[in-house]
């Protein structure tokens, strides 16, 4: 990805919350981080062409360039730290393909280096549920709880 379309990113997403502070000056505010890519080259399975290492090296840029401009919980906003739990290797779709068009052995493959499977979205679930309830608790919000509704004590 080109150094200036980075920039757009953050500046797009500096405008969404400004739009919303307006609106809501005392809502938190979460960006998520861009998940790890794959174990495999999961990019040239889905795409039919190489460039793992180079979308590696975007998303890693990406998520450097979020972490320094939207990790100010001073300001409620923060981000969603979607790579702690995700599992490169064995979280994201596979399917058993021919090893190459040469080579008829078979082998399990990555078919997706950026969506992970249903259960990597279930691990993305907890990392929103854990930083929200975090982020109110750290805020002093009580968590007693009724029914669904979180009462605040500040």
């Amino acid at each position: 990805m080109a150094e200036g379309k980075r920039e757009k990113s953050v500046k797009a997403l500096e405008t969404m919350i400004a739009s919303i502070r307006e609106s809501c000056p005392e809502v938190p505010v979460y960006v998520s981080l861009i998940a790890p890519p794959a174990g495999q080259d999961g990019v040239g399975t889905r795409l039919g062409v190489s460039g793992a290492d180079q979308t590696r090296l975007d998303q890693q840029a990406m998520v450097q360039l979020y972490l320094e401009n939207f990790q100010r919980p001073e300001e409620r906003v923060d981000v969603f730290p979607l790579y702690f739990n995700l599992d490169r290797w064995y979280d994201y779709d596979t399917r058993e393909t021919q090893v190459s068009s040469r080579n008829p052995a078979r082998i399990i493959r990555q078919i997706n280096n950026v969506h992970p499977s249903v259960y990597g979205y279930l691990k993305f679930a907890d990392v929103y549920y854990a930083t929200i309830l975090y982020s109110l608790a750290v805020n002093g919000y009580d968590f007693g709880f009724i029914g669904n509704e979180i009462s605040e004590t500040k």
